[in-house]
Parts: structure tokens; C-alpha cells; sequence
């Protein structure tokens, strides 16, 4: 009888890395719990017996499990049984297509989709849309910029929005207030006692009325 060497070592690894395991694991259990020391022992040995005979099982018998598990062959069955219908469904969506392209020369989309598209375009550009929105050029207001920050993620938040990330957000706005109402940053807003970053002449809906804040 020819011995296949390959499954041999192969197999006698398999065995002595499941003994090594199994011996360490109970070994482990047994120091962990020495008052019980005996009933561990047994415990163990128990645990690693059904491990490995469950594996084996599991092994020999899943060709014959597989077979709940899913539908074999479900591809070629789907198409067989349900190709037709399918082609059909796509051949009535591809004529609806066509003339929809002849009516309008487009792909027209439904108002559920274009409110997807717009809600999206828009919370790319939050910054803009917000300044739009709530900031207001007010002769002798000020905002702080950490009330202005605030009040942008609050808007943010009511749309459903991710606000843009703080790395970046400090110089977009910068940027975008400078175009959309020609102010820059002041580093001067004074009150409390205290010199903050905001912006001049400038008020934001939604400001606290205790923020006293000033401009030199």
C-alpha cells in the first residue's frame, strides 16, 4: 500500500496543533480555577472533544447540509424558470425609456429623485447655502465665529446634512463670507473682557441675544 506523505504530515499537523491548543487551553483553565481543578479537567477535555468532533462532522456532512442552506444552482435555475419575465421586464422599462427620450430628449427623472439630487448638490456647497440663507449684513452687529460655527452645524443638522469637516470648514468660510457679503475675519471682537475672532456688521439668525461681542 503506497503511503500519500503530503496527507500524512498534513494531517499530523492538523493533530498536533489541536493538542497543543487543546492541552493549553486546559492547562490555562485548570490554574485559572485551582480550587475545581478536577472538574476543569474534565470540562475541557469534554469541550475540545466536541470541538473536534463537531468539526469533523460538520466536515464530512456538509455536502449534505449545504443543500438547506442554499438553493444549489440558484443562477441557472432563476434563469430558467423566470429568464423570460425578467427579459420581458427589461423590454417594457427600455421602451418606456425610449420614449421618454423621444418626448423630452432627456432621461426624466421623478420629483422624489430630483429632491435626492438637489438636497445633495446642496449639502456640498452647506457653507454657501447657509450664508445665503441666515447671514445678513447688519450695520453695527457682530457674530463670533465660534457662535458662527455653532449656528452652521445647527443648520446643517435641520437638513439632515454632514456638516463640513472642521479642518477645512474655518477657511471656506472665510472665503465664502468674503464673496457672498465682502466682509473679512476680524481678530478684535471685544467683550467680556475678552478679544474673540468673528465677523463685523454682520448678524446670523438664530444668535443668542446674551452675546456681547463688539467691534473696536
Amino acid at each position: 500500500m503506497k503511503i500519500d506523505w503530503y496527507k500524512s504530515s498534513l494531517l499530523g499537523s492538523i493533530f498536533v496543533l489541536a493538542g497543543s491548543a487543546a492541552f493549553f487551553s486546559v492547562y490555562g483553565m485548570a490554574h485559572l480555577f485551582k480550587s475545581q481543578f478536577i472538574a476543569i479537567i474534565i470540562l475541557g477535555l469534554g469541550l475540545e472533544a466536541a470541538k473536534f468532533t463537531a468539526t469533523v462532522g460538520l466536515h464530512d456532512l456538509w455536502y449534505r447540509l449545504n443543500k438547506f442552506l442554499k438553493i444549489y444552482r440558484f443562477a441557472e435555475k432563476l434563469v430558467e424558470e423566470e429568464g423570460p419575465a425578467i427579459l420581458a421586464w427589461f423590454l417594457r422599462g427600455f421602451q418606456k425609456l425610449l420614449v421618454e427620450v423621444n418626448n423630452t430628449g432627456d432621461i426624466v427623472i421623478g420629483d422624489g429623485q430630483r429632491r435626492k439630487v438637489e438636497n445633495l448638490l446642496a449639502e456640498s456647497d452647506s457653507v454657501t447655502h447657509f450664508i445665503q440663507d441666515r447671514v445678513h449684513k447688519t450695520h453695527g452687529a457682530t457674530v463670533t465665529n465660534d457662535e458662527f460655527i455653532t449656528l452652521y452645524g445647527e443648520y446643517c443638522a435641520e437638513r439632515g446634512w454632514v456638516a463640513m469637516e472642521q479642518a477645512k470648514l474655518q477657511k471656506v468660510i472665510n472665503q465664502k463670507m468674503l464673496e457672498l457679503r465682502q466682509v473679512t475675519q476680524s481678530h478684535s471682537l471685544t467683550g467680556r473682557g475678552k478679544s474673540k475672532r468673528g465677523f463685523r456688521n454682520i448678524s446670523v439668525d438664530g444668535q443668542r441675544p446674551d452675546e456681547e461681542f463688539y467691534g473696536d
